[in-house]
């Protein structure tokens, strides 16, 4: 019964995290396509990738098929809403420059998903008028 049990759980786990009807919410990640954050709890979020050849479609909370949703492509990262210089997060999802190298991505429900995030390499925080990519 015990081996019965752990294969269940390990094929059903998988699926329930997908799924777009489980508690979880989940938004993209602002550094890439194939990435996403599931929100746990209140101030829980933790980073998931998608599987290969798969992209995060926000609209489903879904990975799917790169040929599925072609807003996004592999390689590539969200276009995200700049929330304006005031360093807080505003009723929306989008992102604002807690620094000239750092961003903090907030939930339409004022929650930070990241807070103080540093842009790789030598990119720096956008301020734009116009959705764009955090860092560049």
């Amino acid at each position: 019964m015990n081996n019965l049990h752990s294969s269940l759980l390990q094929i059903l786990i998988p699926v329930l995290l997908n799924s777009p009807s489980t508690a979880f919410k989940r938004y993209p990640d602002p550094l890439s396509c194939q990435k996403y954050y599931m929100h746990f709890s209140a101030t829980d979020f933790a980073l998931q990738p998608c599987p290969n050849n798969t992209v995060f479609n926000p609209i489903i909370e879904q990975c799917v098929d790169s040929n599925d949703y072609t807003e996004c492509p592999i390689g590539k990262r969200p276009k995200m809403r700049f929330l304006g210089l005031e360093e807080k997060c505003k009723n929306a999802r989008g992102y604002y420059c807690s620094s000239h190298d750092a961003f903090t991505y907030c939930t339409r429900d004022n929650l930070k998903i990241v807070k103080n995030k540093l842009c790789p390499g030598d990119e720096l925080c956008q301020k734009s008028d116009r959705p764009k990519t955090p860092c560049a």
